[in-house]
């Protein structure tokens, strides 16, 4: 960087004829690798978070006599209270297991006396807990297991009108029932197709004459039973005809017994308490009416069929004709935000492109989050998907991981479908929910076989080469290996998402090294969805319930992490994946936000800038320093090799990315030579002389001679000026010679 100071005379030519002036620009770089990054920007630039407009995953909805809702977001292990408006009143919970944190909420019923009760069906916290209808914990009940009162991923919940709680416990394909207390009654169900029997059942509701309905899923019927156990009649066979199902998860009743269903067909079937079949309605998608979710509040309030759509972050209520009443929360069907982004890409020009699993498409932007295009429907053609997770960039194409399809499907960057490998099974080079695809630098493509619990290397044309991994625990071993990657020497890494592990291996995909257990401490994992390796040679994993990004050498080292569950800038929440740019950008998919967030890894000192001139007399120097990241923490001056010097913020303080600041050289110059150095700090480290690791200047150095303010200047001015006439003059007269 090169800066002209001229100094301020009577004469100013004198300065560039007698005055030695040059200017070097000396960077300091004192990044450390244990740095946290610099939260950039986010896209969309804000989202509606509030309760009024804007739901995290909603699971479940139940009414009270008074009019409330009660909200589960199984997303953010919360319960939200809102006012029949559906503005909020209270919110309670967090992510945890102690008493009042969640870690799987799913179901939500009430009692008579609005009482509270919640289950949890994952991450072995089977339990029920009761509040009162102001959040506060009241008791909890349940361990796993399969004796009375224990549980094995407990899904449902109901109480009946004598406030009796009935407990689906999918897991041990069973109901159970308890007072409300949380003493045992009784229990009915097993595993098995006869009468009576369940294979996973979701949910279940009662009718006001004590009989209990169960969406028995994986047999595709529902079955209706007393409110003692005993088996009364059942319908339904799989299909998509009327009273067909594809695995019905959730079941309703309202004033007048009718049966109300959601299943996996997108859609909402009513029946009589006999299992008559009388009307349906919705289909699959984000419009209004439409759903992309296959859950319905057993709770019908004021004969309000309503639809929990999570994916599309919204409750819809309906008549019991299937008449759209009102719409709480909000998809996002306009092309400038995101419904339930998967995972991100980016091109050399910093395009980025997004999975969008619910609206199962790809869309395209320029890094500054300005919408360009996209493409994809749901179905199984050329250009469609199901569950559009993994997506990566190479070469001008994209490459997408077809989850639901068991297939790779390529583009162009326009979108234009180029070619596809893959199909569903356990053979080689057959997928089952593919998640993920990487390269090597020979151009060889990875995919995480999320389902077939294995990694497989294909060539570049999608010809299959080897696989590795099975299910389990042991080194290689996978529990649903959701994310892969290579890094410059070839070598392979695997999140292994319910291990909670990364895995290293060599290029032929034998063992190298593991990191990672259950926690939320340095080095720990909740649920590791996706692994980045950047060109410096660092892992980046996606420590999605922890709700932050962690960074660590190649030999599992931990180095850094960021992120907080939160809503703000650099805060996130259930993150799924990331990507890393050449420059040191990262890229992260911040899911339950429905946003994207770019982090920089800040590398860069301040840059100085001179916007004064100097003199004996007037001996202020003033400039102007920035820093593109961060703000900057101070300017110094030295002279001649002595003390650093503090100048001062024209405003005060040094707290902005941008800050004039003034330098008093007073004392410090007189005539004659002086060399003068400036170096900033951006606030990446401390202004005293203890620095720490990450500090980094910018040092530029000027030297130049101050001459006295006098009638010399007039005599020095002429006798130059002779001396360099003379020296034309000879010039001239040796070309012409």
């Amino acid at each position: 960087m090169v800066v002209s100071i001229k100094i301020r005379s009577k004469l100013l030519t004198t300065f560039f004829l007698l005055g030695m002036i040059f200017s070097q620009s000396v960077t300091v770089y004192a990044w450390s690798d244990t740095d946290e990054p610099v939260w950039i920007k986010t896209i969309p630039a804000s989202v509606p978070n509030d309760a009024f407009t804007y739901f995290h995953n909603p699971f479940d909805v139940v009414f009270s006599s008074e009019g409330f809702a009660y909200v589960s977001e199984y997303e953010v292990s919360k319960i939200k209270k809102l006012n029949s408006d559906g503005e909020l009143v209270l919110e309670w919970g967090s992510e945890g297991y102690g008493d009042g944190q969640f870690k799987s909420i799913t179901a939500i019923a009430l009692d008579s006396e609005n009482n509270v009760y919640t289950t949890e069906g994952a991450y072995d916290s089977y339990r029920i807990q009761k509040f009162d209808s102001n959040g506060s914990f009241i008791k909890k009940w349940g361990t796993t297991g399969s004796g009375d009162g224990q549980f094995t991923s407990p899904w449902g919940i109901a109480v009946d009108s004598s406030d009796n709680v009935y407990v689906v416990d999918t897991g041990n394909h069973r109901i159970q029932k308890f007072d409300s207390d949380g003493n045992f009654i009784s229990k009915w169900g097993s595993y098995g197709t006869a009468d009576g029997q369940f294979r996973y059942p979701r949910s279940l509701a009662n009718d006001s004459s004590g009989n209990v309905y169960v969406a028995d899923a994986n047999n595709n019927r529902i079955q209706k039973f007393t409110s003692s156990g005993s088996y009364v009649s059942k319908w339904g066979t799989s299909g998509s005809g009327d009273a067909q199902f594809v695995a019905p998860w959730s079941v309703a009743i309202d004033s007048s017994s009718n049966v109300y269903v959601g299943d996996y067909n997108f859609r909402i079937q009513k029946f009589t308490s006999s299992g008559s079949f009388i009307t349906k309605w919705s289909a699959n998608g984000f419009a209004d009416g439409q759903i992309r979710s296959v859950y319905i509040s057993s709770n019908i309030y004021e004969d309000e069929v309503w639809s929990i759509d999570g994916p599309n972050h919204r409750l819809q209520a309906f008549d019991t004709g299937g008449n759209l009443l009102k719409i709480w929360g909000a998809s996002h069907p306009d092309n400038s935000y995101f419904n339930s982004p998967y995972a991100v890409a980016v091109d050399n020009n910093a395009n980025f492109y997004t999975t969008d699993y619910v609206k199962n498409n790809i869309q395209k932007f320029q890094n500054d989050g300005t919408y360009l295009t996209k493409w994809g429907t749901y179905g199984s053609g050329d250009g469609q998907f199901s569950y559009d997770w993994g997506i990566r960039y190479k070469d001008d194409q994209i490459f997408v991981a077809d989850a639901g399809n068991s297939r790779v499907q390529i583009f162009d960057t326009n979108g234009t479908f180029h070619s596809k490998f893959g199909s569903s099974g356990t053979g080689d080079g057959q997928f089952s929910f593919p998640s993920d695809v990487s390269f090597d630098q020979a151009g060889n493509i990875f995919v995480a076989d999320r389902n077939n619990n294995r990694i497989q290397k294909l060539s570049s044309s999608g010809v299959f080469i080897m696989k590795f991994g099975s299910e389990g625990t042991g080194d290689g071993q996978f529990n649903f290996p959701g994310s892969v990657d290579t890094d410059l020497a070839g070598n392979i890494y695997v999140a292994d998402n319910n291990n909670n592990r990364i895995q290293k291996f060599d290029s032929g995909g034998n063992f190298i090294a593991k990191w990672g257990s259950l926690g939320s401490g340095e080095g720990e994992f909740y649920l590791p969805t996706d692994v980045r390796v950047d060109l410096n040679g660092y892992v980046l994993v996606v420590d999605q319930k922890n709700d932050r990004i962690q960074k660590f050498d190649t030999d599992g080292n931990f180095k850094t992490t960021w992120g907080i569950y939160g809503y703000n800038a650099g805060d996130m929440v259930r993150p799924h994946s990331i990507e890393v740019s050449d420059n040191d950008t990262v890229t992260v998919v911040d899911a339950g936000n429905s946003r994207i967030q770019q982090f920089r890894f800040d590398k860069n000192p301040p840059t100085i800038s001179i916007t004064s001139t100097i003199s004996v007399n007037n001996s202020l120097l003033y400039g102007v320093v920035y820093d593109e990241l961060t703000p900057v923490s101070g300017v110094e001056f030295q002279v001649d090799g002595g003390s650093w010097i503090a100048c001062t913020a024209v405003d005060g303080n040094f707290d902005e990315k941008e800050e004039e600041y003034v330098c008093d050289l007073s004392g410090y110059i007189t005539e004659g030579t002086h060399i003068i150095l400036l170096r900033a700090t951006d606030s990446r480290t401390n202004t005293n002389t203890t620095l720490r690791t990450g500090s980094e200047y910018d040092i530029v150095e000027y030297e130049f001679n101050l001459l006295p303010e006098t009638g010399q200047y007039l005599a020095v001015f002429v006798i130059v000026g002779l001396l360099l006439s003379v020296f034309l003059i000879k010039r001239f007269n040796d070309r012409t010679i």
